[in-house]
C-alpha cells in the first residue's frame, strides 16, 4: 500500500542515541580465562615418523600427552562422553601430533574420502595454533578419520574463519576396532612466529568434533561463554627453541592449455570461433624471515576451476556477490580484512603479474599487494540499485593494510587502496579501530574517504550525474561505520550505524550502496537445554533497522522477530517474521514477510535442508506491489566412502494484481567420485528456466528462457599446489522462446602445477 513519505531523521537520531545510552549502562561481569596461563612443555625429539594413521613408533611414548576431556558445546564444560588423547612433539622443523579417538560404537564413525576442506560434518580432530601468541590470528589444522584435510585461519578480531588458506602439511587416518587414529605433521614454515631466543610460547587448542544426535565439541580447554574472545582462552605450548619459519622458498611453475569455442546463437547456423591457448606461469612464495613473506606471480592462471554457486538475479536491484577462489589473492587475504568490504579482488579479472608482501610480529601486521589488469571492472553504487561495469582500459591495482595492537584491549589500523589507468584514478583511505571495553563489550569504528576520477567515455556510458543531472567525472566523499556489541552466555546486543556519502566510491571493494545511512539494533536471548533434552539451544532475537538517504528521505524501516532452535538429529530450525516500510521509485510500500529455514542430518549419510520465503514483495520492474513465494530445498547424500551427490533446487514466483509476473526454477547438481583424498571426478550441472508473462512487462522480454551449464572435471592433488586438472565446460541457452537449448560456448582445458620447496 502506498503511503506519504516522511523525513525521519529526528526519529533515527533519537532511536540510535537512546540505544547506545541504554547499552553503555549495562554492567557486565568480567571473567578471566583461567586456562590461558596453563603451560605444557612439548619435547624436542629428532626421530623420523611415518604419517600413516598408526601410532606404532617408540617416539610416541616420549611425546607430550594431553587428554581432550571437556565438552564445551552443546554442553557447557562437562566431562567428555568419549575418550580422546593427543600426543605431541617437535623436531625443529615440524610439529607432530597423533590423536587416539576412542569410540564405543566405531561402526557409527562418519568419515568419507573428500577433497580438501570438504569434511566438516565428519568425525574430525585437529589443533588451532597461535604461534605468535598474540591471541588474534589462529591457524587451524583438522583431519577426518580417513585423513581428509581441512585447514583455515581464524581471525579473532573480526570474528571470521576462512578456509581459503591452504598449507602443505601431512595427515593420515585409520578407523580401528576402538575408534580411529589420526597423525599429523605440521611444518613450521607454514606459521608466522616470534623471532625470539630460547623457548617460545605458542597458544593452542586441541579439538574433537563428535557428530551423532548432536555434534559435540570436545577440547582440552574450558571455554567461557561470557568471553567474547576465543584465542585468549587457549593454553600454552612451551618449547620450539630452534623453530624458525623464515628463509623458506617455494616455486610453483604452471602450464595451462585450453581450447575455447564460442558462437552467436542468435544467428544460427553460425560457426564456432576457436581460441587456443598454451601458457606458462610461475608463482613464488618466499618466507624472508619468520615475520615477512613475499608472494609473486607472473603470467598467472587465474581461471576458476570450480564453478560459482548459482544465484537468481531476477527482480534483484543490487549486484550479486561472488567470493574469491583464486590462490594468489587468497594467500594472506585475512591480513587485508577490515570492518567494511573495501577489497574485493574478484574485480581484478585478468592480470599479467601480481606481487604481495605480508608481515607480522607480536603487536603489528601489515600487508601490501599490487597487480595489473587488462580491463577494469568496478561497482557503481546507489541507494536504489547497483551495477558492475567494465572499462576497456588497463589498470594497476594496489592495496596497503596496517594493524597495530595497543595492549590487550585496543586495536587500530589503516587501509589504502588505489586503482590507476588511462584517464582513470581512484584512491580510498580508511582508519579503523576496536576497543574491548570489557570481556563482554566491544566498540568498533571505521572512517573512510575516497576520491575517484573516471574517463569521459565511461561517464557517458554509465550516465554518471550530479544532483542537478549534469554529467559528473569526479567523485569524492566520506563514509563511516560504528558498531557496539555486548555478548554473554545468555545475551547478545548489537547497535550499528553505517553512513556512506553519495559520492563515496570503494572502487577496489564491494560497497554496493551510497547516499545511504542505516541504523540497526539487534537483541538476542539464549536458553540452553539440559543433558537429556531433545534440544540444546533456543534463541529469540529482535531487530529494528532504519535506512535513509543522506538528506533524510526514508528508504526502509523494518522490524524483525526471529526464533532459532538447535535440536536432535543435528537440526537447526529458524522462523523469521518481518514488517518493512520500503521506498522505491518515489513510492512507499508496506511489506510483511515470513521466512523459514530447516537443516538436519536424519541419517548419518544424508543431510537435508529447506528454506522458504512468503509474503509481500515489490515488483521493481513496474514499481508495484506483489506477493512472492520462494522455496529452496537441498540434499546431500554420501554413497559409501567414495561417492557424494549434492542437489540444490530453488523455485521463485512473483504475483501482481494482473496475474503471475514470472516464475523461475534453478537446479544445481554435483556428483563426485572421490577415489581417495587426492583423486576425484566431478560432474556439475546448473539449469535455470525462466517463464515471464510478456503482457505485464513495459518492454520486450522473452516468454521463456532456459540456460544450462555443464562441467566435467578430473582432479589429482598431491597438495594444494602440486596438482593436475583436466576438464570440459559447456554452456547452452535458448535463443528465443520457441527454440530448444543451443550450445553457445565450450571449453577444454588441462592444468599442471608443481610445488618446489627450497
Amino acid at each position: 500500500m502506498a503511503m506519504s513519505l516522511k523525513n525521519s531523521s529526528i526519529y533515527r537520531h533519537i532511536f540510535f542515541l537512546t540505544s547506545l545510552v541504554f547499552l553503555f549502562t549495562v554492567s557486565p561481569s568480567s571473567f578471566a580465562a583461567i586456562l590461558s596461563n596453563i603451560s605444557h612443555d612439548v619435547p624436542f625429539i629428532q626421530q623420523k615418523v611415518t604419517i600413516d594413521g598408526v601410532i606404532n613408533e617408540k617416539v610416541w611414548e616420549h611425546a607430550l600427552k594431553i587428554p581432550l576431556n571437556i565438552e564445551t558445546n552443546p554442553e557447557d564444560n562437562i566431562p567428555a562422553s568419549v575418550k580422546t588423547t593427543a600426543y605431541l612433539f617437535e623436531d625443529g622443523q615440524n610439529l607432530y601430533i597423533a590423536f587416539d579417538a576412542r569410540d564405543p560404537q566405531p561402526e557409527n564413525i562418519r568419515a568419507y574420502y573428500r577433497d580438501r576442506d570438504s569434511s566438516f560434518g565428519d568425525d574430525i580432530v585437529g589443533i588451532i595454533l597461535d604461534p605468535a601468541n598474540a591471541r588474534n590470528l589462529g591457524y587451524e589444522f583438522f583431519s577426518n578419520a580417513l585423513g581428509s584435510q581441512m585447514d583455515a585461519t581464524e581471525d579473532d578480531l573480526n570474528k571470521t574463519e576462512s578456509t581459503s588458506w591452504d598449507g602443505i602439511w601431512d595427515s593420515a587416518g585409520q578407523i580401528t576396532a576402538q575408534g580411529y587414529v589420526v597423525e599429523m605433521a605440521i611444518p613450521f614454515r607454514l606459521l608466522r612466529m616470534k623471532e625470539t631466543r630460547g623457548k617460545k610460547k605458542w597458544a593452542f587448542e586441541l579439538l574433537r568434533f563428535y557428530p551423532r544426535e548432536f555434534t559435540r565439541r570436545i577440547s582440552n580447554n574450558v571455554r567461557d561463554r561470557n568471553q567474547r574472545c576465543h584465542l585468549c582462552q587457549f593454553s600454552i605450548l612451551r618449547g620450539f627453541e630452534t623453530a624458525d619459519s623464515g628463509d623458506d622458498l617455494q616455486l610453483i611453475p604452471t602450464l595451462v592449455s585450453s581450447k575455447a569455442q564460442t558462437r552467436d546463437i542468435q544467428n544460427l547456423p553460425s560457426p564456432f570461433e576457436t581460441d587456443n591457448k598454451n601458457e606458462l606461469g610461475l608463482d613464488l612464495r618466499w618466507g624472508i624471515n619468520s615475520n615477512l613473506t613475499l608472494n609473486a606471480t607472473l603470467n598467472p592462471d587465474f581461471s576458476q576451476v570450480e564453478a560459482d554457486a548459482s544465484q537468481l538475479s531476477i527482480n534483484n536491484r543490487f549486484a550479486l556477490f561472488f567470493p574469491e577462489k583464486r590462490a594468489f589473492f587468497l594467500e594472506g587475504a585475512d591480513f587485508f580484512s577490515s570492518q567494511s568490504r573495501l577489497i574485493h579482488t574478484r574485480l581484478i579479472s585478468d592480470p599479467d603479474w601480481g606481487i604481495k608482501l605480508t608481515g607480522e610480529n607480536t603487536n603489528q601486521n601489515w600487508a601490501l599487494f599490487s597487480a595489473n589488469d587488462t580491463a577494469t571492472t568496478l561497482l557503481i553504487p546507489g541507494n536504489q540499485n547497483s551495477t558492475l561495469a567494465t572499462m576497456d582500459i588497463k589498470s594497476t591495482n594496489s592495496a596497503f593494510r596496517f594493524n597495530q595492537r595497543l595492549g590487550d584491549k585496543l586495536n587500530i589500523g589503516t587501509l589504502i587502496t588505489n586503482r590507476e589507468g588511462s584517464d582513470f584514478s581512484s584512491t580510498m583511505a580508511s582508519v579503523d579501530g576496536r576497543w574491548d571495553i570489557t570481556d563482554k563489550q566491544q566498540l568498533s569504528a571505521q572512517f573512510m574517504h575516497s576520491k575517484s576520477q573516471y574517463p569521459d567515455f565511461f561517464v557517458n556510458e554509465q550516465q554518471l550525474t550530479d544532483d542537478s543531472g549534469n554529467l559528473q567525472a569526479d567523485f569524492s566523499d566520506n563514509a563511516y561505520r560504528l558498531n557496539y556489541e555486548y555478548r554473554s552466555e545468555e545475551w547478545l546486543v548489537n547497535a550499528q550505524r553505517i553512513y556512506t556519502g553519495k559520492d563515496f566510491r570503494a572502487d577496489l571493494g564491494f560497497i554496493s550502496k551510497s547516499d545511504y545511512v542505516r541504523d540497526k539494533l539487534r537483541v538476542h536471548h539464549f536458553w540452553y537445554g539440559e543433558k537429556d533434552d531433545f534440544w540444546n539451544k533456543f534463541e529469540i532475537n529482535g531487530e529494528l533497522k532504519e535506512a535513509t538517504s543522506i538528506s533524510g528521505q526514508l528508504l526502509e524501516r523494518e522490524q524483525i522477530i526471529r526464533f532459532d532452535l538447535d535440536a536432535a538429529l543435528q537440526s537447526v530450525s529458524i522462523l523469521s517474521l518481518s514488517h518493512k516500510t520500503q521506498q522505491f521509485n518515489q513510492r512507499v510500500f508496506s511489506l510483511n514477510q515470513q521466512r523459514f529455514f530447516f537443516q538436519s542430518t536424519p541419517l548419518s549419510n544424508v543431510n537435508f535442508g529447506f528454506f522458504a520465503r512468503f509474503g509481500d514483495e515489490i515488483d521493481f520492474t513496474n514499481t508495484q506491489p506483489g506477493t512472492i513465494v520462494s522455496l529452496s530445498p537441498n540434499i546431500t547424500i554420501n554413497l559409501g566412502k567414495h561417492w557424494i551427490v549434492k542437489l540444490n533446487h530453488t523455485y521463485q514466483k512473483l504475483d501482481v494484481a494482473a496475474g503471475e509476473l514470472f516464475n523461475v526454477s534453478l537446479d544445481d547438481l554435483k556428483i563426485t567420485w572421490q577415489k581417495d583424498n587426492r583423486t576425484s571426478v566431478r560432474l556439475t550441472s546448473q539449469f535455470q528456466r525462466l517463464n515471464r508473462n510478456t503482457a505485464l512487462y513495459p518492454f520486450s522480454v522473452e516468454e521463456k528462457s532456459d540456460d544450462l551449464n555443464l562441467q566435467l572435471l578430473y582432479s589429482y592433488k598431491i597438495d594444494p599446489q602440486t596438482l593436475v586438472f583436466a576438464g570440459f565446460n559447456s554452456g547452452r541457452s535458448t535463443p528465443n522462446s520457441q527454440a530448444k537449448l543451443k550450445e553457445r560456448d565450450r571449453l577444454f582445458f588441462v592444468k599442471f602445477s608443481y610445488s618446489w620447496l627450497g
